[in-house]
């Protein structure tokens, strides 16, 4: 196994933060306020298991995409820094994840389960930061223990993530704005540490390579 657990839990980390379950509170509370528990539950469940299929899938396809592109894995590293980089900085400055996803004024659906991919899903839960994210991390992995500790990690989210939309309409009546916010500045400074950490060392591997290349020339 070349991922070490400290690789691992900085990735479930910024998987976490990226979701932030906090600021998912509000759009999905608006979205399933008027749902019976039974039609929430089982909203929850589909978003949750949408949201494994499509990471774990990329975990997957991750290097085989990569290599049909021709992108390097230093290249990919960097663009996951900057999603992590683009995405944690109004956390951190305004707070502003929640207000920021344009949640679009639906009608009643006839069936709760059709607001189950969008918008819950798509872009609520999953963007395209966290796509890039994903990928980056299967990018380094070098064997299939690697790929299922990843992909691992990535099925586990299913469960904060069931429960954020289970309980949404709940706990947004009991958590006040200041302590919404909060939370949402403190998840800002981890992602914004992370996406850091993560350009600088695929910036390093890019000067790496090119130097490799300049010398073989």
């Amino acid at each position: 196994m070349t991922v070490s657990p400290s690789q691992l839990l900085l990735f479930a980390i910024s998987l976490l933060a990226m979701f932030s379950p906090l600021a998912t509170l509000g759009p999905a509370a608006s979205l399933l306020g008027e749902a019976p528990l039974a039609a929430q539950r089982k909203v929850a469940l589909l978003v949750a298991r949408n949201y494994v299929a499509v990471t774990v899938l990329t975990v997957l396809l991750g290097n085989l995409l990569l290599t049909a592109l021709g992108i390097s894995t230093a290249a990919l590293t960097v663009t996951g820094g900057a999603a992590l980089l683009h995405q944690g900085w109004p956390l951190m400055t305004r707070a502003g994840k929640a207000a920021d996803r344009n949640v679009p004024d639906l009608p009643a659906p006839v069936k709760w389960d059709e607001l189950a991919a969008v918008p819950l899903t798509f872009p609520i839960a999953i963007g395209g930061g966290t796509i890039a994210v994903v990928i980056s991390a299967a990018s380094r992995c070098n064997n299939l223990i690697d790929l299922a500790s990843v992909a691992a990690v990535c099925a586990l989210m299913g469960i904060p993530v069931f429960l954020t939309i289970l309980f949404a309409g709940q706990l947004v009546r009991r958590l006040s704005g200041g302590a919404i916010d909060a939370v949402n500045r403190v998840s800002g400074i981890i992602l914004f540490g992370l996406g850091a950490q993560l350009a600088v060392t695929g910036l390093h591997g890019l000067y790496r390579a090119a130097d490799a290349a300049v010398h073989i020339s």
